[in-house]
């Protein structure tokens, strides 16, 4: 009858005794006794590397040369026992099973899959014959052995056992042999670990590349984080699979599930967001598509040359079920009626910021390039250069009268200008003359996030990097009224046209309305929504609606009377959305930012009706013209773009 002894550490003697107990079923006689088995039977679980109860008996049993039959548990580490890595051992595979690893055993062992009587034992620790000997016996006991081992990495492994009690046994000579080979014999288990890795990762065995990656981590974590790295990739190529055949199956839902998962494994997966922008464009242009064929049985040529010219430029593969794409000539009514008129060349840096006058007849841009450039209209021409050495402008604001431009610099320095000539009348440098002109609050630590004038144009509201909004008379610079509004810099502020209507935005991700009036501000709501940065708020013309964009994707239009969210407004994933402005007749919202693309907004619907592209180049500012008949818009092109609308 063929004799096991079991080695295990305590974390595993329950697995231990359920594969003794169900292999002592079949003609196999389980011992404690080293010297009288046959087969050592090797448990590995997470504690098998740090009990010294299980090396002592592996270190015994090479000793006695007898035969080691590995059981590797899923959780398993055998970095330490690398010796057991050579071609003569038969290694049980990765289970968590007793029944399996015990017909694996009896495989081995010859024993026929034949039960006998049901035997219960209770399992105990290995019992050595030498427990009472003295050190230096055991240590020439397992000198001796190694010598007599042909195999390296088993010696090895006697020799650490030695050196765990006399660790200058031979004056050293032994440590030194143990570190260099060891090091040897663990770069080989590495290196063929890794390949198995990469194997199952072809194969797509991912709990098996997980099982490898745990043995790996105890012996070199970097290699692990290799080996993560490309069954991250293996995965998301998988899924990218998954969710293509998903797409072409019209499963939608199916797919932008998959693509989820993909970014939990990587967050900025672009093959993730592609498919997600996929599926939102073709989702996009399946409603749009239903207006159309609405439009067209009301007989709405001019709706449905827009809406179907719409569909055409977010999803150029779209199903046209109905034939209404290829009956109808695409964008006549759409290029004549939407287009570039102008470009208007002269900075030479990014465009931040426009404003226009109020009769139309100038357009005001600041750059980085430290130059506010004055544009005539209609003939679009530049008319004036307007330069500083105090910075980049920052942002620009028009009087209502239209007599004065007032500009902010990145220096932190406020000028005022005389319109149409472009001279400048004030300045307000807060560093140097905030003694001189007691502009309150004017100190270099205060940095200005946003100015604008009020409609009377005798003050200026200024935003700080403390979330301040101070109410600053022009002509003495002297603050009248100071408002604790936010927690974080004031990024954006903007007026309704009656004026009585303050809306402020901030880094701390909100938008405040105040009502203004002369004994002093009233706060009417805080609107929550943005999970970024602010970057420019808009307010309509009947004061009713106000708009606001954020370092994120999603524009948000909000009811100024209920504070309510009335719609998200979604560019493409991973932009940062620059500006908004309303149309003259309220009834169009633009939208820009670093897509390079400008988005026209249905305000009664938070329908996307168009979408106006400039190549790759983000979009900083955007503004209707007087009229409503042309957009104006500014970026890291460094070009100023005239658009003709209907």
């Amino acid at each position: 009858m063929v004799k096991l002894c079991f080695c295990y550490s305590d974390d595993d003697k329950l697995f231990a005794q359920a594969i003794a107990n169900d292999i002592a079923q079949y003609a196999v006689d389980i011992t404690n006794v080293i010297d009288d088995c046959d087969y050592s039977v090797l448990i590995f679980g997470d504690g098998t590397a740090t009990s010294e109860q299980v090396k002592d008996a592996i270190a015994y049993v090479i000793g006695k040369q007898k035969s080691i039959i590995p059981v590797m548990l899923q959780r398993a580490n055998i970095g330490n026992f690398f010796f057991l890595l050579d071609s003569q051992n038969r290694i049980i595979p990765t289970s968590d099973n007793p029944e399996e690893v015990t017909q694996n055993l009896l495989q081995i062992i010859g024993v026929p899959n034949v039960k006998s009587s049901r035997k219960i034992i209770e399992l105990s620790p290995p019992i050595f014959r030498l427990p009472n000997s003295p050190q230096s016996q055991q240590n020439q006991f397992f000198f001796a052995t190694a010598l007599t081992l042909t195999d390296t990495s088993k010696a090895i492994f006697l020799y650490q056992h030695l050196l765990k009690i006399e660790p200058n046994f031979a004056n050293g000579t032994i440590k030194t042999f143990v570190e260099r080979h060891e090091n040897t014999f663990k770069a080989s288990w590495l290196q063929r670990l890794q390949s198995e890795a990469d194997t199952a990762i072809q194969s797509r065995q991912w709990d098996e590349v997980n099982a490898i990656i745990h043995q790996i981590k105890m012996i070199d974590t970097s290699i692990a984080t290799q080996i993560i790295a490309r069954l991250h990739e293996g995965l998301l190529s998988a899924k990218l699979e998954e969710a293509t055949i998903a797409l072409e199956n019209d499963d939608t839902n199916t797919a932008r599930n998959i693509a989820n998962e993909m970014l939990e494994i990587k967050p900025d997966d672009s093959r993730a967001l592609d498919i997600i922008d996929q599926i939102n464009r073709h989702q996009e242009a399946e409603a749009i598509y239903q207006q159309a064929i609405d439009a067209k049985a009301q007989g709405l040529t001019e709706v449905l040359g827009i809406l179907l010219n719409h569909i055409h430029a977010i999803d150029p593969d779209f199903d046209d079920s109905q034939n209404l794409l290829k009956s109808f000539s695409i964008s006549p009514l759409f290029v004549t009626a939407l287009h570039e008129k102008h470009t208007l060349e002269g900075h030479r840096g990014d465009i931040n910021c426009i404003a226009l006058s109020p009769d139309g007849t100038l357009i005001a841009s600041g750059s980085a390039d430290n130059t506010i450039r004055l544009w005539s209209m209609p003939d679009a021409q530049q008319v004036a250069a307007l330069r500083r050495d105090d910075g980049a402008i920052r942002q620009l604001s028009y009087s209502r009268d239209g007599q004065h431009l007032m500009s902010l610099s990145s220096e932190n320095v406020i000028r005022i200008w005389a319109m149409p000539e472009g001279r400048e009348v004030l300045t307000f440098d807060t560093e140097s003359d905030a003694e001189q002109v007691g502009l309150i609050g004017f100190k270099s630590a205060d940095r200005i996030g946003s100015l604008i004038f009020t409609p009377d144009a005798q003050h200026m509201v200024v935003g700080y990097v403390t979330g301040e909004i101070k109410i600053i008379a022009i002509e003495s610079g002297q603050a009248v009224l100071t408002i604790p509004a936010h927690s974080n810099w004031v990024n954006a502020l903007a007026f309704s046209k009656a004026g009585n209507l303050l809306a402020s935005g901030s880094a701390d991700h909100l938008v405040r309305l105040w009502h203004v009036e002369e004994k002093g501000v009233i706060e009417l709501a805080t609107l929550d929504g943005h999970k970024m940065m602010v970057n420019e708020v808009a307010i309509s013309p009947n004061g009713y609606y106000v708009a606001s964009v954020a370092n994120e994707a999603d524009a948000k239009l909000w009811n100024t009377q209920t504070g309510k969210l009335l719609f998200d407004l979604a560019h493409k994933p991973n932009t940062t959305i620059k500006s908004v402005a309303f149309s003259q007749d309220g009834e169009i919202i633009a939208t820009a930012g670093t897509d390079a693309t400008i988005k026209l907004w249905a305000v009664a619907t938070g329908t996307l009706l168009t979408i106006l592209t400039t190549e790759k180049h983000s979009i900083n500012a955007i503004r209707f013209s007087s009229d409503g008949s042309q957009i104006i818009s500014g970026g890291a092109d460094q070009i100023l773009r005239v658009w003709g609308i209907s």
